[in-house]
Order: structure tokens, then C-alpha cells, then sequence
């Protein structure tokens, strides 16, 4: 159903537990949700998305559509659309 997003917070987790530093947590879980969505907006930076410069046009597209679709399913999550700079604002 969300396989992206999945995906991408199993990534996360398992680097996060890598490092020894608390996991992410579940889908379900509102302050987790929020967590995503601003790594997500930091990922969609250009400097991230472009791998400071060294990403072909073909991998930003790529990463720019994967990202995407994680934004997408986790406003579905969410229950409502959020923008980026909605993200940045929030207090935590």
C-alpha cells in the first residue's frame, strides 16, 4: 500500500539503529509522522536531492520521484496535504 514510504522508514530506522540512536517508530504514530515529514523536506532540498552537484539529471529525476511519492502517501497517512514550508514552521 505505502511500499515508498515503507521503504524509506525501514532505511531510516535501520541507519538510525546503526548509529545506536532511537528509531523513527511506526507509520501510526503522529510525532513519527512529523519526523518524516521533515526529513523528507530535508531530502528535497536541492543541495540533498543533488548530492551537492554530483547526481546525473536521470538520478535527481529519479530521487525527486521517489521522494515524491513518499511526500504523497504520507499526506494520505496524515489525513491532509502539507506543504514543506508548513514543515519548517512547526514547533517540536
Amino acid at each position: 500500500m505505502h511500499t515508498e514510504l515503507t521503504r524509506y522508514l525501514d532505511t531510516h530506522n535501520l541507519m538510525l539503529e546503526l548509529f545506536r540512536q532511537d528509531t523513527m517508530g511506526s507509520l501510526e504514530e503522529p510525532e513519527a509522522r512529523e519526523a518524516l515529514f521533515e526529513q523528507l523536506a530535508s531530502d528535497l532540498s536541492p543541495e540533498n536531492l543533488h548530492c551537492d552537484g554530483e547526481c546525473t539529471r536521470a538520478q535527481v529525476a529519479q530521487r525527486l520521484a521517489y521522494y515524491n511519492a513518499c511526500w504523497s502517501q504520507l499526506e494520505e497517512l496524515h489525513g491532509r496535504k502539507v506543504s514543506v514550508d508548513e514543515v519548517w514552521t512547526w514547533d517540536r
